[in-house]
């Protein structure tokens, strides 16, 4: 029975490794001119210097998880319904993925999936034009124009109303917000494999209130996850012998 229970918690610990959510957010170093809060990577309850302060325009946090290529884009903004201030509706832009030593600049980042709220449906573009924000030009880019065709489509999840997205314990600061939480749940599997093992991710919402960026970067293993699917299998065989 002990070896049994070693067994199936060796294989749980490491194909929970493999499946987690990891929280990849960069944060900014704005936050002492923003929406000062105490969250998860310095960016939730955080918005961008001289920008309304509020959880209606938070965005918190990115999560990514490599063993199914999903990237999460978590906040307590609204994406599908955007947020509005002086009579006008701001929407969430494009998703930006790109490549390099650095965070890529402005005109830098190499693919941009472009979200359609009314179907949950996605066209994700490699040649394009950048649309600056129209407030906040240090976020930049928010969304894209192309001639060209998307290189794929697909479909992504939208949630609402979460209390605690992937389990990163983001916070609000206005109760009112306390289970409010959204989140976008979009496969990048459509990227070559060598961009997903190293890549930056960039959005942010029309007017540029609120900025995130994120860096993902495999590790490689180390023995850690082998070394437990290996007690989980030695376990089995020594289980096979004993009732041979």
């Amino acid at each position: 029975m002990k070896i049994q229970l070693v067994i199936a918690g060796s294989l749980m610990c490491a194909a929970s490794m493999m499946a987690s959510p990891v929280n990849v957010t960069i944060y900014d170093g704005q936050t002492a001119s923003g929406y000062v809060g105490s969250g998860i990577g310095g960016e939730d309850n955080d918005t961008e210097p001289g920008t309304i302060k509020s959880d209606a325009w938070d965005l918190e946090a990115f999560g990514y998880t490599a063993s199914t290529k999903k990237l999460d884009v978590i906040g307590t903004y609204n994406f599908a319904t955007g947020a509005t201030a002086n009579g006008k509706t701001y929407r969430a832009g494009a998703i930006f993925v790109g490549t390099g030593s650095s965070l890529p600049g402005a005109n830098d980042w190499s693919y941009a999936y472009v979200l359609n709220f009314n179907n949950n449906t996605y066209s994700l573009y490699n040649s394009f034009s950048i649309v600056l924000p129209t407030d906040i030009p240090a976020s930049s880019p928010w969304t894209v124009t192309s001639s060209s065709n998307p290189i794929a489509t697909g479909s992504f999840d939208y949630l609402t109303g979460l209390a605690n997205p992937d389990g990163f314990g983001l916070t609000v600061m206005n109760p009112s917000y306390a289970n409010q939480h959204n989140m976008i749940s979009l496969s990048l599997a459509d990227l070559p494999p060598e961009v997903l093992s190293d890549f930056y991710v960039h959005t942010t919402m029309e007017c540029g209130n609120d900025s995130l960026n994120g860096k993902y970067t495999s590790v490689p293993d180390s023995g850690m996850t082998l070394g437990l699917l290996t007690m989980g299998m030695t376990g089995l065989a020594l289980i096979r012998r004993k009732l041979a």
